[in-house]
């Protein structure tokens, strides 16, 4: 996949490595990198969110709504948003930890209803946001948009963290193995909840920054975007049965991805060949990591390191 990728760059020359369109890819990834933080931390710890593209509606939603509708200045109304979005993760960790509901089925669930409500609320649209909100989501800093050095500043920090205080290494311990993690008296529901939380409030400042850019919102944003996001992650690493993953990892596997879409878009691949070509690459990533795990790879690969 790596070496198809690295041709197709190389025939598309400039036309891809020309510093308009670097930015036009880095601009486009940060909705994406955002939420592929929340969600390598989801994997690591054994669960995962269907609910992100949802959330990462409501985020633009109410955040418009707050700024257009009950006229609050934007430094208020983005703090309003960003509870609500964590207000939706926490529902996410109390169906899963509380109410014992699988988190494919809870997300699910919160998925559909939380699209629904950001349509209601936000109905086909709110615009004409004020320039000093659209301003952070276009400001020019060194070359680049303000967002793309948001997300740049946010993946150094997850990166410190997950390597280095002991909160964040117990997601391991707990995607690795629950029981045993409860044994040593790491409490699984408590890492689970508080990862549910901070995906939506990545998921949801993503939407934030993206209706900043856009300067405007509408309730059919981020329709897709768990899939795509979940693929990204699996490709970087993680795995879905857990314990595994870097969130270096988390960024590269969707970076690559994006850089794929960004080929495929340049070359006037069709979309629905793009939505094809990201369900192949999950399964695909997804596949390989089974393969990986099955006791007869492991037994070859320890022989090898023997």
């Amino acid at each position: 996949m790596t070496i198809v990728s690295l041709a197709a760059f190389a025939m598309l020359g400039w036309r891809f490595v020309n510093p308009a369109n670097i930015r036009t890819v880095l601009v486009d990834f940060v909705s994406t990198g955002f939420i592929a933080l929340g969600m390598m931390a989801l994997l690591i710890c054994g669960v995962f969110d269907l609910s992100v593209g949802s959330v990462y509606a409501v985020g633009m939603i109410v955040v418009a709504y707050c700024i257009k509708n009950l006229g609050l200045p934007w430094p208020l109304a983005v703090p309003v948003s960003l509870a609500v979005c964590a207000a939706c993760g926490a529902v996410n960790g109390l169906l899963v930890t509380k109410m014992k509901i699988n988190p494919l089925i809870a997300t699910l669930g919160t998925m559909e209803i939380l699209r629904g409500l950001a349509i209601l609320i936000g109905g086909v649209g709110v615009g004409g946001l004020p320039k000093s909100f659209k301003w952070i989501g276009r400001a020019p800093l060194l070359g680049l948009a303000l967002p793309v050095w948001l997300f740049f500043v946010t993946a150094v920090v997850f990166i410190y963290l997950f390597r280095h205080l002991k909160f964040f290494r117990k997601f391991y311990f707990v995607g690795g193995n629950k029981e045993a993690a409860r044994l040593c008296g790491i409490n699984a529901n408590r890492i689970w909840f508080s990862g549910f939380v901070m995906m939506s409030l990545l998921a949801g400042l993503a939407g934030i920054l993206y209706c900043a850019r856009l300067g405007s919102s509408t309730g059919q944003a981020g329709m897709g975007l768990e899939l795509k996001v979940i693929a990204g992650v699996v490709v970087g690493g993680a795995s879905l049965k857990g314990g595994k993953g870097t969130i270096l990892g988390g960024i590269l596997g969707p970076l690559f991805m994006a850089l794929v879409f960004n080929i495929m878009g340049i070359l006037g691949v069709d979309a629905y060949w793009q939505r094809i070509v990201n369900g192949s690459i999950l399964i695909f990533a997804v596949f390989t990591d089974v393969v990986m795990e099955h006791d007869y790879f492991k037994r070859r690969l320890g022989r090898k390191a023997g």
